[in-house]
């Protein structure tokens, strides 16, 4: 670990103790905090939000980018499907965010990605076509995406949500150099398989998985 990574999180330890009930143990949390931040030319969010990756598949698939997406979406964190080069499986979704959301979406992703290929391996025969088994993962995709986005719990419009995108994109554009590269997928899917994954896809439990999406943030006023 190099002396700024030790310096955040060092810093992340102090702003746990700068809400503590003890007004005094609180300010010197607050007063070390600015220290830190001055002595590295650190910004708030380069300690609150961070990036973690999981991996995906050697080529891009196209169900999976759909539920990253909406994963992403119910988290409020911001992702790129990244290559990586120095790995077998080149292809990496990269969440950045704040950081129990980023932790929260790489979860549910997990979770759901698993799930979607179970329900597959049980109500798809192995020797079926390719197109039919990615569209039968498509519609299951899309059942869970379109909950997600009417979940009442998430308030999706809300003025610290905007403010926390805000933060995180000027984060993305000064930590990173995304780029943008076209890729090339088939757009047909087969309806008959569609339907009978979307169908499969009100099985999949979210409840669960979505305590917590609203509760503590590792934030604080400096």
């Amino acid at each position: 670990m190099n002396e700024i990574e030790a310096a955040k999180r060092k810093i992340r330890k102090l702003l746990s103790l700068s809400k503590s009930d003890n007004e005094n143990e609180a300010s010197i949390a607050i007063e070390k905090c600015n220290e830190l931040l001055k002595q590295f030319n650190l910004k708030e969010d380069d300690v609150l939000i961070t990036s973690n990756d999981i991996k995906t598949t050697k080529k891009h698939s196209r169900w999976r980018y759909y539920l990253a997406f909406a994963v992403s979406s119910l988290y409020c964190t911001h992702l790129a499907e990244v290559i990586r080069f120095d790995t077998q499986d080149s292809h990496h979704f990269l969440f950045t965010g704040f950081e129990f959301d980023v932790f929260m979406a790489k979860e549910m992703y997990s979770y759901l990605e698993k799930t979607v290929l179970r329900i597959a391996r049980k109500k798809i025969r192995k020797n079926a076509k390719k197109e039919f088994r990615e569209s039968f993962k498509m519609g299951i995709v899309c059942n869970i995406a379109s909950r997600i986005y009417n979940c009442p719990e998430v308030a999706w419009n809300s003025q610290d949500r905007k403010a926390k995108k805000c933060q995180i994109t000027e984060y993305v554009d000064r930590n990173y150099t995304l780029e943008k590269c076209s890729v090339k997928t088939k757009k047909t899917l087969n309806n008959t398989a569609f339907k009978r994954g979307f169908i499969e896809g009100d099985h999949v439990s979210l409840q669960r998985q979505m305590v917590g999406s609203q509760i503590r943030q590792l934030e604080a006023s400096l």
